[in-house]
């Protein structure tokens, strides 16, 4: 596939603020003034533009500076403002083209991705132009690793990290599977798992190092004679419990015991709910004997009452 066209587009007006259009062979941006120092041209912005295209997620890299990291709040404003987003166009063949492919990419905030119209994820995107630009189906390694080798922004890492696309933490399998995917050497998926299997053989390797200065041993040998010790022991004390314990009578009186413990657990909760019904009767009882007893003195009061009543005069 070949690049075709950028375009910068305004999304409020539809208007074609800039088209780049490719030739089939080396292109370049050069200045068309008369100037001496031939800067500010768009030569990055461009780059920037394309790698957004090519699947970079960072799109405030269009406005922010990589070595001073300010940030060019008038064109952060207009990108909003105006809404402006890039279409790269690719073709399969410049003379006579069958296949066009349409990446569309909004540049403001929460912009979306499209693919030939049709909207897409980030994730999506990327394996797309990898099966598209690479046909890389199995995704590994994956297109914007790949793709790093090929669109080249931070110029000052030219002279000292030409080779080193990939971010500071990568590791050295990682750019092995790349390299070796890009000059067709090995499968990089056989490289990602050497580069696995190295790093788990590190670490035991580590522990294995750990153990021996926590336990003074430099020895393999030693170290195998000493396992040869323990199991030995480990041997005489099973045999001293087997002849003080039947082990077929100690796993079924174990068994015996786990059922006993099981009854004993649901007596225990019965007992606690005979407790219960058994205070709530209390309570009940208690509660009645209180109510009566207002009763009963309540009929007294009035009997008094009678008898006081006949004794006064009329």
């Amino acid at each position: 596939m070949f690049i075709k066209s950028l375009s910068i587009i305004s999304k409020n007006t539809d208007d074609v603020l800039r088209k780049i259009e490719f030739r089939n062979g080396i292109n370049f941006i050069v200045d068309s003034e008369q100037s001496e120092k031939h800067n500010k041209v768009g030569k990055t912005t461009c780059l920037k533009l394309l790698d957004l295209s090519l699947g970079a997620r960072s799109k405030d890299a269009v406005y922010t500076d990589y070595e001073t990291q300010s940030v060019n709040e008038q064109l952060k404003s207009f990108i909003e403002d105006q809404k402006l987003f890039t279409e790269l166009r690719l073709i399969d063949d410049f003379n006579n083209p069958t296949k066009e492919v349409s990446i569309k990419t909004e540049l403001f905030n929460r912009g979306k991705r499209y693919i030939n119209g049709e909207k897409t994820s980030y994730d999506e995107l990327n394996k797309f132009l990898n099966k598209l630009l690479f046909e890389n189906f199995v995704q590994i390694p994956t297109f914007r690793s790949t793709i790093k080798s090929f669109v080249r922004i931070l110029m000052t890492k030219d002279n000292t990290q030409f080779l080193k696309v990939l971010d500071n933490y990568s590791k050295t399998s990682e750019y092995r599977a790349l390299y070796n995917y890009l000059f067709d050497i090995s499968n990089p998926k056989n490289d990602l798992e050497i580069g696995k299997l190295k790093q788990e053989l590190k670490k035991i390797e580590s522990k294995e190092n750990s153990y021996k200065k926590q336990n003074s041993l430099h020895d393999i040998a030693k170290i195998k004679q000493i396992n040869i010790i323990i199991e030995q022991e480990i041997n005489r004390l099973e045999q001293e419990i087997n002849d003080l314990v039947d082990k077929k009578s100690f796993e079924k009186n174990r068994i015996q015991i786990n059922v006993v413990r099981k009854k004993y657990e649901e007596i225990s909760q019965q007992i606690s709910r005979l407790d219960f019904d058994i205070s709530q009767l209390q309570k009940y009882i208690k509660d009645t004997e209180e109510k009566s007893q207002r009763i009963v003195n309540s009929e007294l009061t009035s009997d008094f009452f009678q008898e006081v009543s006949e004794l006064l005069p009329d």
